[in-house]
C-alpha cells in the first residue's frame, strides 16, 4: 500500500511529466512502467464513471472523499436478469490497471479464486 500511495503522490503532484517520470525512475521504476502508470492516472480520471455528471468524482466531492489513490466500498444491492444480488462484496477501483499494478510489482500473489 506504501508503495502504491507513493507512486499517486509523485504524479497527483501536478509536475510536468519528465518530472514525474524522473522522481519514479528515482523510485526504481523503469522508463516505460513510468509511463503507463502516469498514463492510468490520467485515465482514471476521464472514465466516464468518474468524471460524468452523475460519477464517482462529484459523489466524492460533494461527500468530502479523496478519490486520489481511487475508490474502494462494498457492492450495493441490485437485481439483474430478474435475479436479485443483496449486495455486500468488496469492490476496488484503482487508479491503475491491474495489468499496470503487476508490472510495475505493486501487486503480486495474483491467485486463482474458483466460485462454485
Amino acid at each position: 500500500a506504501d508503495k502504491y500511495k507513493s507512486v499517486v503522490d509523485i504524479i497527483a503532484s501536478g509536475d510536468p511529466n519528465f518530472e514525474m517520470v524522473d522522481k519514479l525512475i528515482q523510485a526504481g521504476y523503469d522508463f516505460n512502467i513510468s509511463l503507463l502508470l502516469i498514463r492510468d492516472y490520467k485515465k482514471w480520471f476521464n472514465r466516464f464513471e468518474v468524471k460524468g455528471e452523475e460519477g464517482i468524482s462529484k459523489a466524492a466531492s460533494e461527500n468530502n472523499v479523496d478519490v486520489k489513490y481511487g475508490v474502494y466500498g462494498n457492492a450495493a444491492a441490485w437485481n439483474v436478469g430478474g435475479v436479485n444480488m443483496v449486495g455486500g462484496a468488496g469492490q476496488m477501483n484503482t487508479v491503475f490497471s491491474w495489468g499496470t499494478c503487476k508490472m510495475a510489482g505493486l501487486i503480486s500473489d495474483l491467485g486463482k479464486a474458483t466460485i462454485n
